[in-house]
């Protein structure tokens, strides 16, 4: 039997609002494309169907300050369907030029709320804006 003694109270404070300033939907290849950078493995989340990245605040004070206040900001997400799931999906095409042969890795995130709460919201963004 241990002995917990806390030094600090802990609380829990959730994400209050996720802002989203562009959404941008893609082709499988052109997701991976997108996400490509040279000597680097390409990670795309995937979750109910759809894979996704997203680039988020690059001002670290601005997205520190609004941390604070509960809100996550998403400069762009970027977007494919891949009803499927597979961990790894390689292309071999000419498509991707002089990078030759391409793997990308795909991490199956349906264990968080807040990845699934974000597809939704795609999908939802998706049928009011594509009228699918």
């Amino acid at each position: 039997m241990y002995n917990v003694i806390l030094m600090a109270d802990i609380i829990y404070e959730p994400i209050k609002k996720i802002v989203v300033h562009e959404v941008e939907k893609l082709s499988l290849d052109q997701l991976i494309l997108a996400r490509s950078e040279p000597g680097r493995p390409i990670r795309i989340f995937w979750c109910d169907g759809i894979a996704f990245f997203i680039f988020y605040s690059m001002d670290a004070r601005y997205a520190e300050e609004q941390m604070r206040e509960g809100t996550i900001i998403c400069r762009h997400i970027f977007y494919a369907e891949v009803p499927r799931y597979e961990p790894i999906v390689s292309m071999n095409d000419d498509k991707f030029g002089n990078m030759g042969s391409v793997k990308a890795y795909f991490e199956e995130v349906g264990w968080s709320k807040r990845y699934r709460e974000i597809v939704a919201w795609i999908k939802e963004w998706e049928n009011k804006y594509y009228g699918k």
